[in-house]
C-alpha cells in the first residue's frame, strides 16, 4: 500500500438517533439469482426475472403457458416479504419473433427483433397480467407489481427495432396492465451508458424514447438504467492490465465511485418527463482471473485466482452510493453468474449456500443498511473549489461574445461558430453551431491553463449544472472532462463522459464527472464541457451552464442510523493513500468486508481504498 502522511479529518462524527428521514427499504437490496438451487443467506429484497422464468420459457408456443416456474418463484418470494421485477420482453419465443431465422448476440435465433405483430404482444402481456390477478379481486394489486418492458434496446444485441416500434410495444403493455392493476409500475427499458455517445448512449435513447412518449398515452412510471462500470478512466487500459493478470484493486481507480455519475444523469431524466423514481435494474463487475490472457474457461475455473477483494469494495461501494444519490432499488447481477458479479460459491451441482469474499461483503452491507436511516448519506467530502469563477460573471453577450472571466472558448474547426447568447445572474448561455469540416470538438473551459496544479494519477471530481436552452442534440453530443496541459501547452482532452442535456431548469440539472490525472507530462489542467460533432452534419445547440465546481477531495462518509437507534458510519478513501478519520468515542471497533472487528484507537479509524463499517457499541 502507497502510503502517505496520515491525516486527521477534523471532524467528529457523533452517534446520532433516528432522524425524521426515510429508511432504507427492504426492496432497495434486489438481485439476479438465476441457477443456485438455495436461496441466497444474505437479505434480497427483490428479483429482476431475465434467465428465468421469461416469456420464451412461461410460453414455448402459440396458445401453450407452462406457468410453474412462475408460480413457484412468486410463492418463494411472497413467503420471504420479497416481490419480483418482471421482464416482458427478454428472451421472446422463437414463434413470435419477427425475424425467427435470424441468429441475434444474446445466443438465441429472433429475440433481438420486435414481436411478429402487435397482436402477439398483446396476448403475452394480457396472459400473464391475467394469470397473476386470478383469485383477487378487479383492481386489487398482482402479485407482480412491477414490469419492465425489455432489456437494453441501445444495443442491437437485444434490441434491432426502430424507436417508434418500442414506444407502440411500452404504450400496448402500459394499457393493459394499468386497466387491470392501477397500482403496478411500469418500468422503461434498462439501458447502459457509453462513454463516448454514440449509438449505445443509454441516457440519450432514454431521452429519446420519452420524448416519444411524452405525446400520447403514457409509456412508464419509473426510469431503469444499468450500472455496469463503463466509463474508460475509471481503469486505464483494462484490456492490457486484465491480459497481464492485474487484479489488484489499485490499479483500477474509481472504478465503484463512478457510479455516481449515471443516477444523477437519468435522475435529470426521470425530472424532465414526470416519472417518479430511478432504478438500476442491473449492474455488477465481471469476474477476472490472474491468468494472462486468460479464456472464458479460465474465468469460469474455480481454482483460478479471482478480482474477489475488487469486487468485494465494488458491490459495497456502487450499491451505497447509488442509494445515497436517489436510486431507488439496486439490482446486482448476479448471484450465481460465473462470469460476472458471481457472489456464490459455485457449485456444479447447484447445491450450497457458501459465499465467496464478495459474497461475504455484499451480505455485510444488506445486514448493516437493510432499514438503517440515512442520516448523512455516503458521499464523497468536497474541498474547496478550484474553480475562480464559478458564478459565470463577466461574461458579454455577442458573436463570439466574451465568456465568464477565466473562461473561455478552444476550437479549431472553422466550420463551427461560437456565442455567448445570455449572461444571466449566475449563469452564462452559450450557443455552438455550424457544419463541421472534420470530427472534433468544440471546448468551453471552466478555468486557464496552469491554475489547476496536478500530477500524474492525481484524483479529481467535478460538477456543473446545465439546460437546453436552444437548438438540439441533432449530430452532436455533449461531454464533460479534463484538459491536461504541460508546462509546454495542451495535451489531451481526458476522462469524458457524456452529459446529454435537457430542458430541465439548470438549477434541478446537476451532472457529475471524476477522473485521474492521465499524463506523465501533465502540470496542470482545467475542467471542460465539451461538443462533439461530425464531419459534414449540421448541428446548433444553445446551453446554460452555471456552477461549475472541482476539487481533489478522496474520503466518502456516510453516518446511518439503525433501528435499533445505534450509529454506523461507512467511509474509505478512494486515493489508494492511506488517511485517519477521527470519530467519536462511542464509536469502539470497525468492521472490514471479510467481516473481522477491529478496535478504534485513539478515536482514530484508518481509510484505504477498502471500506469499513464504523460501529458504535458492541456488534
Amino acid at each position: 500500500m502507497n502510503l502517505r502522511a496520515s491525516i486527521v479529518f477534523c471532524l467528529s462524527l457523533l452517534p446520532v438517533p433516528a432522524v425524521a428521514q426515510s429508511p432504507i427499504p427492504s426492496h432497495y437490496f434486489g438481485m439476479h439469482h438465476n441457477y443456485a438451487l438455495e436461496w441466497p443467506t444474505f437479505h434480497v429484497g427483490s428479483r429482476r426475472s431475465i434467465v428465468g422464468p421469461n416469456w420464451g420459457g412461461i410460453n414455448p408456443a402459440e396458445g401453450t403457458y407452462n406457468w410453474q416456474k412462475l408460480d413457484n418463484l412468486l410463492s418463494a418470494l411472497e413467503t420471504r416479504n420479497a416481490d419480483l421485477l418482471f421482464n416482458l420482453g427478454i428472451y421472446m419465443p422463437n414463434w413470435a419473433s419477427s425475424q425467427p431465422g435470424v441468429y441475434c448476440p444474446d445466443g438465441n435465433y429472433g429475440t433481438c427483433y420486435p414481436p411478429k405483430d402487435m397482436q402477439t404482444w398483446e396476448t403475452w402481456v394480457s396472459a400473464i397480467v391475467a394469470h397473476v390477478r386470478e383469485g383477487l379481486a378487479p383492481g386489487a394489486p398482482g402479485r407482480i407489481k412491477y414490469w419492465e418492458l425489455w432489456n437494453e434496446p441501445n444495443d442491437l444485441g437485444w434490441w434491432r427495432g426502430d424507436m417508434a416500434t418500442m414506444v407502440d410495444l411500452a404504450r400496448r403493455a402500459y394499457r393493459i396492465i394499468k386497466a387491470a392493476d392501477p397500482s403496478a409500475k411500469i418500468v422503461t427499458p434498462g439501458v447502459y451508458s457509453a462513454p463516448w455517445g454514440g449509438s449505445y448512449d443509454g441516457a440519450k435513447w432514454t431521452i429519446d424514447f420519452l420524448s416519444a412518449c411524452s405525446t400520447g398515452d403514457p409509456c412508464a412510471d419509473i426510469v431503469a438504467f444499468h450500472a455496469y462500470p463503463s466509463y474508460d478512466f475509471s481503469f486505464g487500459d483494462a484490456g492490457a492490465l486484465i491480459a497481464q493478470g492485474v487484479i489488484d484493486p489499485q490499479a483500477f481507480p474509481l472504478m465503484a465511485e463512478q457510479s455516481i455519475i449515471d443516477p444523477q444523469k437519468y435522475k435529470n431524466i426521470a425530472a424532465t418527463f414526470g416519472l417518479e423514481a430511478v432504478w438500476n435494474t442491473e449492474g455488477g463487475l465481471s469476474v477476472w482471473t490472474n491468468i494472462p490472457n486468460a479464456t472464458i474457461y479460465d474465468v469460469a475455473d474455480p481454482q483460478t485466482v479471482k478480482n474477489w477483494d475488487l469486487m468485494a469494495q465494488y458491490a459495497v461501494k456502487a450499491t451505497m452510493l447509488m442509494q445515497a444519490g436517489g436510486v431507488e432499488r439496486s439490482y446486482w447481477y448476479a448471484y450465481d453468474n460465473r462470469l460476472t458479479g458471481l457472489l456464490w460459491q459455485w457449485s456444479d451441482d447447484l447445491q450450497g449456500t457458501a459465499l465467496n469474499p464478495a459474497g461475504v461483503a455484499y451480505g455485510l452491507m444488506a445486514a448493516h443498511f437493510n432499514g438503517a436511516t440515512p442520516v448523512s448519506p455516503v458521499a464523497r467530502q468536497e474541498m474547496a473549489n478550484a474553480i475562480r469563477n464559478p458564478t459565470a460573471s463577466g461574461a458579454v453577450v455577442g458573436q463570439p461574445g466574451t465568456m465568464p472571466t477565466h473562461w473561455s472558448v478552444y476550437k479549431t474547426d472553422s466550420g463551427v461558430n461560437t456565442a455567448v447568447v445570455e449572461a444571466g445572474s449566475g449563469y452564462v448561455d452559450v450557443r455552438v453551431w455550424g457544419t463541421p469540416s472534420y470530427n472534433g470538438l468544440t471546448y468551453v473551459l471552466f478555468e486557464e491553463a496552469g491554475v489547476i496544479a496536478s500530477s500524474l494519477g492525481k484524483q479529481w471530481f467535478g460538477s456543473f449544472n446545465q439546460r437546453l436552452v436552444g437548438g438540439s442534440l441533432d449530430n452532436v453530443q455533449v461531454h464533460v472532462g479534463v484538459y491536461e496541459f504541460s508546462p509546454g501547452g495542451p495535451l489531451t482532452y481526458s476522462g469524458a463522459q457524456t452529459v446529454p442535456p435537457t430542458t430541465l431548469d439548470h438549477t434541478l440539472q446537476r451532472n457529475l464527472f471524476m477522473t485521474p490525472t492521465r499524463y506523465p507530462a501533465t502540470a496542470s489542467l482545467a475542467p471542460v464541457v465539451a461538443f462533439q460533432q461530425v464531419a459534414g452534419q449540421a448541428f446548433d445547440i444553445t446551453l446554460r451552464l452555471s456552477s461549475p465546481h472541482f476539487d481533489d477531495g478522496t474520503r466518502w462518509i456516510g453516518t446511518y442510523s439503525k433501528p435499533d437507534n445505534s450509529s454506523l458510519i461507512l467511509a474509505w478513501d478512494s486515493s489508494g493513500a492511506t488517511s485517519t478519520l477521527t470519530v467519536d468515542p462511542a464509536y469502539t471497533q470497525y468492521q472490514d468486508l471479510a467481516g473481522a472487528f477491529h478496535p478504534v484507537s485513539g478515536n482514530s479509524v484508518p481509510l484505504t481504498l477498502s471500506p469499513v463499517f464504523i460501529i458504535a457499541g458492541a456488534p
